[in-house]
This record gives structure tokens, C-alpha cells and sequence, in this order.
């Protein structure tokens, strides 16, 4: 049976399948959702896990049984940007990250997970975000000089094997830096999944 034929099939019963979706925000993620409408090469069709309707190119659409080795669509829960708190966001995302296999380290300004069967652990680990901070003010009052951290405009900063390289001060850092944390979240959570500790970093 053809990917168009079990798609009309699961429209016609109004039933669910699990696919891995080799696109999106976190691609190569597995997710369950419910065929609405096969509309030329796209797929119109709820997302089960955030009950949002979603268009899908069926070329990477993969039908896939539910036990399908593949990390789990992490729902991406609404982050107040006005926060700067890593480690209450992480708090958030918890269950996610460690159902993926990642071995997290947390605190109000970064969140990093290392790859726990690596023989040689990264600094820094493969995927993180943290505050992205410049000591550079400094006052001098009554002969006593102080440093503050200044935010930047853009105080979020991601890191991952597919974030490509960016200026972060006036050093070129393997990262990109952010305005919002709400997309911050979305990039560091797609670096999470795509390479997961349990699962293949080539699927996608």
C-alpha cells in the first residue's frame, strides 16, 4: 500500500497513524496524528500531541509503527521571553530531555546535556543554551571599580552540531545568538532530539 493509499484509508475511518517526520522543527521525530486532507504533495493533519492542525511534505512523511525506534515530538510548552530563568524552563522540559538520554546539567544561566556513553566528555557538552552575557561595564566610584553583565539584544545563545558558527562579542563561537527565548527553546529542543543519545543522529 502506497503512502497516498494508507493516508486515504486513515482520512476515511478518521483514524490516527504514527509517522516520522523527516522536517519541521524537530525532524526525524516520531508523532502521532490524525490525516485530514491529501492536498496535491502536502498533507493536511492534526498533531495529536499539541491538538494543532499542520501541514506535512509528504515526501517526508515515513508511516511508521508505534513502537518505531525514534525520539517522541517534544511539545513545545509557551516560554514567557521576559524570563531569566534557564533552570525553570528546564524544569519544563525535563521529562523530554531524559526520555531522549541526554545526562543534563541546569542552573539559572545554561542548560547542557552531554552524551552519557561518550568516553570523553565535552566542556560544554553537544547541546546547550545559556544566557548570553557581556561583562563589559565598568564603574569606578570613590576609587572603587565594579563589572557589571549587560544583556545584549540578543541574550540567548544556543549551541549544537548543526548550529552553524556566529559572532558572538567580537569572537566567532560554534552557536547563534537570539532575541527571544521562546525560539532560543525551539532550536536548542530540535538540536536535542535530532541527535539524541538513544537514537541516530542521521535520521532526517
Amino acid at each position: 500500500m502506497t503512502l497516498t493509499e494508507q493516508l486515504t484509508e486513515s482520512i476515511a475511518k478518521g483514524s490516527t497513524l504514527t509517522i516520522v517526520y523527516h522536517g519541521g522543527s524537530q525532524p526525524g521525530a516520531k508523532r502521532v496524528i490524525q490525516p485530514i486532507m491529501v492536498l496535491g504533495k502536502k498533507l493536511r493533519a492534526r498533531d495529536v500531541s499539541t491538538n494543532q492542525t499542520k501541514l506535512f511534505l509528504l515526501d517526508k512523511v515515513e508511516i511508521v509503527s508505534v513502537g518505531y525506534d525514534a525520539p517522541d515530538y517534544a511539545r513545545i510548552t509557551k516560554v514567557d521571553n521576559r524570563t531569566n530563568d534557564l533552570g525553570e524552563v528546564f524544569n519544563m522540559y525535563r521529562p523530554d530531555i531524559e526520555r531522549l538520554g541526554w545526562l543534563a546539567t541546569a542552573s539559572a544561566d545554561a542548560i547542557r546535556l552531554f552524551d552519557p556513553s561518550a568516553a570523553k566528555q565535552q566542556k560544554y557538552g553537544v547541546v546547550g543554551i545559556r544566557r548570553n552575557l557581556e561583562p563589559v561595564l565598568r564603574i569606578t566610584l570613590n576609587g572603587v571599580t565594579t563589572t557589571e553583565e549587560q544583556s545584549t539584544d540578543h541574550p540567548w545563545f544556543v549551541y549544537g552540531p548543526d548550529v552553524a558558527p556566529g559572532i558572538i562579542g567580537r569572537a566567532l563561537e560554534p552557536g547563534q545568538s537570539y532575541k527571544y527565548l521562546t525560539k532560543a527553546i525551539r532550536i536548542f529542543l530540535s538540536q536535542a532530539t535530532r541527535h539524541a543519545p538513544k537514537h541516530s543522529p542521521t535520521r532526517g
